[in-house]
């Protein structure tokens, strides 16, 4: 785009301090626009003066400020509008067709080296052109091209699966036809999210679409006309309508409005200190069977010992110094709890295994909204798969998921628990324990006085299951149940440990609990 135009026990849950292969990354500058409104104006300006000249690529849309609404920030998205109506720009005294937002961080985020990441949709259709991108700051070496263009992600509506990552320099742009660069095509860039980002130093600028390289540019050290990115840089985000590449096929009226929805931008620099090893938190690895709080996941950090989509702690308690979100619970352990989960969210614990069988899994878990689904695994390999999590009714309204049949091998080893899918829940702790020797009573035709003998309360027809075709009625010495429900009398419907019950059956017949 040329000037004128202008990151074990693994719960899926980001971090300040992100480790990249060999790379340490710290956090410097974000947005994950949180705050419904126009964008931040302490990080962000609507950029205009280029319709004075079209942008230097016979653009058909005029860029709009702030009042024009082409931009906000939404439901935790910035929003970039391009609309096809008519606006006056006194300028050049034209009225253009279109409008659009170009926003640039220009005096409020400039950088010189790091990482940049943006998360975003782009719009679809012929004519669109929306781009995210870096010019320089200063200008030191002249105008567009000598200081230099870093072009993150262009796409062009008439081909829109195609991701273009280019630099500009004066010994190296299109329109001398010496332009450096590279594309990828990936899947459905208007429907589906996808990670632009750059990576960028004093040797090498290289540019990546979900993690995966397309395009690096390395530093041949002559002058500034091959290499100008060695001054500070700002970024651009917009949408362009036609112009000289987008416009090649025309512009489709009836595609408008297009947004590009950006889901956060953030920015890194790379950091002097080495990467902290994983380990157990508090220095101990939690033994199994035991209870896990959720909140003691391992140290390492983000990408090591866990992964959060927001690089603070919302909750703001506890481990303040983690990006995992943690806050007070009023469960009855009165610990804390792990909320603000999404997917694709996950932490790490590192346990110690007593003896190699198989374990009861309690998870104690909440939720307000359409419930969620969590896998574990151990050491990479699958142990429990999409265990579906409720809604209960409020987040600090606590509940038991059970899983009967986690096998896990003795010694140590790094479990994981993750977000297959979340409508946001939250979590408190699991609770390893071993299992039962299922235990057998021989029951007689009639009344049979039993105690229940396990610890956890079970309805009356799951406790009963395996008798469940000889049972009529069943009665401890408050209330009852009969089975064919006749007298109305079915005030009994659980039973729980440590209680004596009075079953009667119609034959001989084998209970198991």
């Amino acid at each position: 785009m040329i000037i004128n135009k202008k990151l074990y026990i693994i719960l899926l849950l980001t971090g300040i301090s992100i480790c990249s292969f060999s790379q340490e990354w710290n956090l410097v500058w974000f947005d994950e626009f949180n705050t419904d409104g126009l964008p931040d104006n302490s990080k962000w300006s609507f950029d205009t003066e280029g319709n004075n000249w079209d942008w230097g690529n016979d653009e058909a849309q005029n860029y709009t400020p702030a009042d024009n609404n082409n931009a906000w920030v939404e439901d935790g998205n910035l929003i970039i509008e391009a609309r096809r109506e008519q606006y006056y720009w006194a300028g050049d005294d034209e009225t253009k067709n279109y409008t659009s937002a170009r926003l640039i961080t220009q005096g409020k985020g400039d950088w010189l080296y790091g990482k940049v990441e943006v998360r975003a949709l782009l719009p679809t259709g012929t004519g669109m052109w929306p781009a995210i991108w870096m010019l320089s700051t200063d200008t030191e070496y002249g105008e567009w091209p000598s200081s230099g263009e870093m072009d993150i992600m262009e796409n062009v509506g008439y081909d829109p699966n195609v991701i273009h990552c280019n630099i500009h320099t004066e010994a190296y742009n299109h329109s001398i036809g010496t332009n450096k660069g590279n594309s990828t095509t990936i899947s459905d860039p208007h429907t589906n999210w996808h990670i632009y980002s750059l990576e960028w130093n004093a040797e090498n600028v290289s540019f990546y679409c979900d993690g995966n390289l397309v395009f690096s540019f390395d530093n041949e050290h002559n002058t500034y006309k091959e290499w100008p990115f060695d001054k500070p840089f700002h970024l651009l985000l917009n949408i362009a309508v036609g112009g000289g590449w987008g416009g090649t096929e025309g512009i489709d009226d009836n595609i408008f409005p297009q947004r590009m929805l950006v889901d956060y931008v953030r920015v890194y620099e790379e950091s002097d200190t080495p990467p902290v090893e994983q380990a157990a938190y508090g220095g101990n690895a939690h033994e199994i069977p035991g209870i896990i709080q959720c909140e003691d996941f391992d140290i390492g950090g983000q990408d090591v010992a866990y992964n959060d989509n927001t690089p603070t702690n919302e909750g703001a308690e506890y481990r303040t110094d983690e990006a995992v979100d943690i806050e007070t619970s009023s469960d009855d352990d009165g610990s804390y709890n792990i909320g603000w989960t999404t997917q694709g969210e996950w932490l790490e614990y590192t346990v110690t295994v007593s003896e190699t069988q198989t374990y009861k899994l309690t998870l104690r878990v909440s939720g307000n909204g359409d419930g969620g689904e969590l896998s574990l695994y151990s050491d990479g390999v699958a142990l429990a798969s999409n265990i579906s999590i409720p809604n209960t009714g409020d987040w600090q309204n606590w509940t038991n998921v059970v899983v009967d049949d986690i096998q896990l091998n003795a010694g140590e080893q790094i479990i994981r628990i993750e977000i297959a899918a979340s409508d946001i829940i939250n979590l408190n702790y699991m609770n390893f324990s071993t299992l039962s020797t299922p235990t057998t009573i021989q029951l007689r035709q009639g009344w049979n006085l039993i105690g229940y003998p396990l610890d956890e309360t079970k309805t009356v027809e799951s406790a009963l299951q395996s008798i469940w075709t000889e049972v009529e009625a069943i009665k401890d010495f408050e209330s009852f149940y009969l089975k064919s429900n006749q007298t109305g009398l079915n005030s009994l419907t659980e039973l729980t440990w440590g209680k004596g019950y009075y079953i009667h059956v119609l034959a001989d017949c084998e209970l198991v609990w």
